[in-house]
């Protein structure tokens, strides 16, 4: 399983989640990420999306993506984004 370690999270209006991480290798595309179960701080989740911050590949190690996490339920949709609105997480704090 694939640890990274967070530099910032968000929460996307229907569609969870996101958490700002480096890349952990270089690659094309994300299929080694979309839909496998990932560690970020040490929570299991997986990942179901992929923000890539508009860049076109190739993608290098280190490079900041964001992962869209599901946690306790399987993905049942996959996204790359182009843009993303970042929502402090102080205002979602008890959100469902």
């Amino acid at each position: 399983m694939i640890q990274f370690k967070s530099e910032d999270k968000f929460f996307i209006n229907g569609r969870g989640m996101g958490y700002v991480v480096a890349l952990d290798q270089d690659t094309n595309d994300f299929k080694h990420l979309l839909g496998q179960h990932v560690l970020i701080d040490g929570v299991k989740y997986q990942c179901v999306g992929v923000e890539r911050n508009a860049k076109m590949p190739p993608f290098k190690a280190g490079e900041k993506i964001s992962l869209l996490v599901a946690e306790g339920r399987l993905a049942n949709s996959v996204i790359d984004a182009e843009v993303v609105t970042k929502v402090p997480v102080k205002e979602i704090e008890g959100a469902v």
